[in-house]
């Protein structure tokens, strides 16, 4: 059996208008109490979660807040057990193994680059964020051809790219 050397621990967020919340009926109410909730749940989380399924959908029942605080809790300290050292908020990884890749995103005045649908670049420190709708993004793509279209140069993101974050004048 596999034995990594890296692992990154996420709790599944299910939301409203994704394929899994529409198998969950997740709505924006369901949020109501979730402030409640957080508040107490650190003393809530010593049991261990059970295991059910959901008869009237035949799927399993989610977690609880409380039931995923312990699951976390749990392969966290197994994890460290294991000789995996804790970095970053969700990383855990053997000595000398962690991600290079996500470090960059640490480093305070680092450059990166993304491009898309809710990507955020870094260049010398400066981010650019990229809209979070896809409505938006479009809107936003439209607006960037509209800057290059009218002979007004390129987009301040887009020269901050080609000059590596550098101003014109250097």
């Amino acid at each position: 059996h596999p034995k990594p050397d890296h692992l990154s621990l996420y709790d599944l967020q299910v939301e409203e208008g994704t394929v899994f919340g529409k198998w969950y009926g997740i709505n924006e109410d369901d949020d109501d109490n979730a402030d409640d909730e957080k508040r107490g749940a650190l003393a809530r989380t010593r049991s261990v979660p059970s295991l059910s399924i959901d008869s009237a959908k035949n799927m399993p029942s989610l977690p609880s807040p409380d039931e995923c605080a312990y699951m976390y809790r749990y392969a966290s300290g197994y994890l460290r057990s294991k000789g995996f050292e804790h970095y970053e908020i969700s990383s855990y990884a053997r000595a000398g193994k962690r991600s290079i890749h996500n470090q960059i995103y640490w480093e305070i005045g680092s450059t990166w680059y993304a491009i898309g649908l809710c990507a955020t670049s870094s260049i010398s420190g400066n981010r650019f964020a990229r809209p979070r709708t896809m409505a938006d993004y479009i809107d936003w793509v439209g607006q960037q051809e509209e800057i290059v279209d009218a002979g007004r140069g390129s987009p301040s993101w887009l020269v901050a790219i080609d000059n590596n974050g550098r101003d014109d004048d250097e």
